[in-house]
């Protein structure tokens, strides 16, 4: 105990009360080294949280007492058996009998107990304390948990944390004033004390005022000769670890909504939707995924009254933490009459779902009867259409009657494949049967390709020559209305006496689209297209399959065509009043109107890219929108995230096609998206002057990125514009210019210490390019159509370091302490004591 520390508790008990006990307590608690050792204990198992997966952490108990097993069957007998003998003055002998008696306990305990103990995690065998939770938990930390949801970052931002600092800086300045004197022998102790204090202040400010980012610059437009010129001011960055919805109306400016609370690793709500949907009951995609059962509601910040979204709420709902791709498109059923406007051109998508029943054959070969359920959208061509291995099903409202006419054509037994032609000015109508069948691979075909078979159309100098039948069509269909849907197609050849031929998709669910192509070609080298010539109308009868049409008529009337491949038709009209068919299929579902519903599907843990989770970069959040104005209206929609929407017209960074439209029932086309925060920079904006990409030899790899930037005052005259080069291992620091050598070197060094101070000071590295464009350009370089390549745009990584002067400045106070306390203190001491001695002994010799 020093001197100094008996002073202050003499101090202590003279100064304070009797009453004010617990604040002398309190005083000598933060006066003492156990708090602190306790304090740093905290620290170390607070990292070790942040890093240390909590599902090993809870195996630590099991491992205790495996250990326990082997101590008590190795040390404890070997221990007791040592303790016994040498009771009895046979040390050397105990020690060899009891490490003999250990380590027999020991081998004993290998070969007989750990192969018990031991948990095999694929059979669950063994002894695991907690194995579901560990199993379950196994690669996650405690910050990932849902009642956490932090980034490491976060996690060491948070309070905790910075109480138990706090404590720790609080309990080494008490400590160190009232136990260490303020002398020069101890300037060792007081700076390691020192440097302490300041390492753990410094990383509270850190970790308060951390900021991480990045800041997308556009190039202005290149020169003919492929320079490139200044692109905008930009005085924005994303962040890195807030999210926001940004929502507009049509034509509109983006409006920002903070969002507070998204969570980050766990899925929430993974089923969200509003009112009834198609797959509600289906669950396909979401039935093997659990989210715990945890909901969630976010409420973002409600728009600024002078906004054109005033009147609108937005609120989270649901989270998807990793989806994939591709979503699961489900129907939600909408009331027509909350419709308050449409769009010019709308029209009703109705829903229908049948139940059919259909002979199926058991496990034992023997017929039976099972019911099965298929669902319709009519209107829309691509989900018309049921098809099963040997039977399709088409549903129809208010079929066109030609088709009609068609569908009931009969043709002759045993034909797979015919033609149905029609010439109106000759009277003619006749099925043409076709020896030809589907070919399994086509490719773009020469047009003067020898046909497969040639029709003669009766006397009408018609000749029609089949050049192939395709089970699907080679191209997607792109005809507006009919994306997605898919057909067999007969490519034909068709021509007349004296006339041009021309080449006729014919598609035999869809003939209303059939095309005819030219000989002659657009501009662009491709083939001229028009409608079917209607001197000639051609429909493709595919009878490959069972083939149920279904159509509806307006007063309800269901009527059914079935088509056999035998050639027969079977034409049932009104078939909810037909005898002996009533029973074959029944509508179970009507619908007047639906709208399209993706909901996301999440993607397996073990099938997810590490550096992806917990980034937001695959995410999804389950939006509800409400309105002031229309108290009875309210939609839900997943919206995916964007991690770069620009605040600009440039079409190529908007929302790359992850926004979402949203029809208001005024009519206003709403467009939300889900991304990072934009964050201002407080004093200064930035622009692209210049961006280079430096390969290797021979345009080998690349070697460095480097954009040339500018940098200027929010404010006029705050300071003097400058322009640097951002390289990979070069970053761009501003606003202070640490680049600008004509200034003071004292005034310099003395800015720069205090500029890392300033949490508005960034440090900006290359962090993206846009490589697409510069290999586009570059391959025009090469043929020499430009002068060099360009790009249209560079991402720059955002970030600052507050206070990371002060933690440099402890560390090395801690350096320089830890020496003096360990070798120049004692050398001080002892060359004090060694002249105190030699004082005395002169003082004896004088006496």
């Amino acid at each position: 105990m020093s001197a100094k520390w008996r002073r202050s508790l003499a101090w202590d008990d003279a100064f304070f009360p009797s009453w004010a006990w617990p604040i002398k307590a309190l005083l000598r608690l933060f006066s003492g080294i156990p708090l602190a050792v306790v304090l740093l204990s905290l620290v170390v198992v607070y990292a070790a949280l942040a890093s240390v997966p909590i599902g090993l952490l809870a195996r630590l108990p099991t491992y205790a007492i495996v250990g326990a097993t082997l101590v008590a069957c190795s040390l404890v007998p070997g221990g007791v058996v040592a303790w016994w003998l040498a009771r009895r003055s046979r040390v050397g002998l105990g020690l060899a009998v009891g490490a003999f008696v250990g380590v027999l306990g020991g081998v004993l305990w290998w070969l007989l107990a750990l192969p018990r103990l031991w948990y095999d995690w694929g059979t669950g065998e063994g002894f695991m304390l907690f194995a579901d939770f560990c199993e379950r938990y196994s690669g996650t930390t405690l910050r990932r948990l849902p009642a956490l949801e932090m980034t490491e970052l976060e996690f060491y931002a948070w309070w905790p944390l910075q109480v138990i600092l706090l404590a720790f800086v609080l309990n080494m300045v008490i400590a160190t004033v009232r136990r260490i004197e303020f002398r020069f022998v101890n300037i060792g102790v007081l700076s390691v004390h020192t440097g302490i204090v300041l390492i753990a202040l410094g990383s509270l400010y850190y970790g308060s005022s951390k900021r991480e980012g990045e800041t997308l610059l556009l190039a202005g437009p290149a020169t003919p000769e492929g320079e490139m010129t200044p692109g905008p001011w930009e005085d924005v960055y994303y962040d890195s670890l807030r999210t926001a919805i940004h929502a507009r109306t049509a034509g509109g400016s983006w409006m920002q909504l903070p969002l507070k609370g998204v969570p980050r690793y766990n899925d929430s709500n993974i089923e969200a939707r509003l009112g009834e949907t198609l797959f509600e009951g289906i669950q396909h995609a979401l039935e093997a995924y659990d989210d715990g059962g945890r909901t969630l509601s976010i409420e973002a910040p409600q728009p600024p009254a002078t906004s054109d979204i005033a009147d609108l709420r937005f609120r989270v709902v649901g989270y998807c933490a990793y989806a994939g791709d591709e979503p699961a498109v489900d129907w939600r059923r909408v009331d027509v009459s909350t419709m308050r406007s449409v769009p010019a051109g709308f029209a009703l998508n109705p829903v229908r779902v049948i139940e059919m029943s259909l002979p199926f054959a058991n496990e034992r070969g023997e017929p039976e009867v099972r019911s099965t359920k298929m669902l319709f959208l009519p209107r829309r061509p691509a989900d018309r259409l049921v098809v099963m291995d040997d039977l399709e099903v088409e549903y129809e409202i208010e079929r066109d009657p030609r088709r009609t006419a068609d569908l009931l054509t009969k043709t002759p037994a045993g034909v797979r494949h015919a033609l149905l032609v029609e010439v109106p000015e000759a009277g003619v109508r006749e099925v043409y049967p076709l020896a030809s069948d589907f070919v399994e691979q086509f490719d773009a075909f020469d047009p003067d390709a020898p046909a497969a078979e040639t029709i003669l159309v009766g006397d009408t100098g018609w000749r029609i020559e089949v050049l192939a039948l395709l089970r699907e069509p080679p191209l997607k269909i792109v005809t507006s209305g009919y994306e997605g849907a898919s057909s067999s197609v007969a490519v034909l050849r068709v021509g007349r006496d004296g006339g041009e031929p021309f080449r006729r998709w014919v598609y035999s669910r869809f003939p209303e689209i059939t095309q005819d192509l030219l000989s002659s070609t657009t501009p662009d080298g491709r083939p001229q297209r028009r409608d079917a010539d209607p001197a000639i109308r051609i429909s493709y009868l595919d009878m490959t399959k069972i083939r149920f049409y279904l159509n509806e008529h307006a007063d309800g009337r269901l009527d059914l065509i079935i088509r056999a491949p035998d050639g027969e038709v079977t034409d049932i009209e009104d078939l909810g009043s037909h005898e002996g068919h009533a029973d074959l299929l029944r509508v179970v579902e009507r619908w007047e109107h639906a709208e399209r519903f993706e909901r996301p599907i999440p993607v397996p843990r073990h099938l997810q890219q590490k550096d992806q989770v917990g980034t937001h970069d695959r995410a999804q959040i389950a939006l509800e929108i409400t309105s002031e104005r229309y108290p009875e209206w309210k939609t839900l929609v997943w919206v995916p995230f964007t991690r770069y929407l620009d605040r600009s017209t440039h079409e190529a960074f908007r929302s790359q096609g992850r926004e979402r439209w949203v029809r208001l029932p005024d009519g206003r086309a709403l467009e939300v998206v889900f991304g990072r925060a934009w964050r201002r920079f407080e004093t200064f904006r930035l622009r692209l002057l210049d961006f280079r990409m430096i390969e290797y030899a021979f345009r080998g790899a690349p070697r460095d990125y480097q954009s040339t930037v500018e940098v200027a005052p929010q404010v006029a005259g705050a300071f003097e514009p400058f322009v640097h080069t951002a390289k990979l291992n070069a970053p761009l620091r501003a606003p202070f210019n640490v680049y600008d050598t004509e200034m003071n070197p004292v005034v310099r060094f003395v800015r720069r210490l205090l500029s890392g101070l300033d949490p508005r000071q960034y440090k900006l590295s290359q962090a993206g390019w846009d490589p697409t464009t510069w290999e586009r350009t570059q391959q025009a370089v090469d043929r020499g159509e430009l002068k060099r390549p360009f790009v249209t745009h560079t991402i720059l990584h955002v970030g600052n370091n507050p206070g990371i002067h002060i933690i440099a400045l402890g560390g090395i106070l801690m350096a320089l302490g830890i020496p003096w306390a360990f070798y120049v203190k004692p050398w001080l001491l002892r060359r004090a004591k060694r002249r105190i001695q030699r004082e005395l002994a002169r003082a004896g010799e004088t006496t």
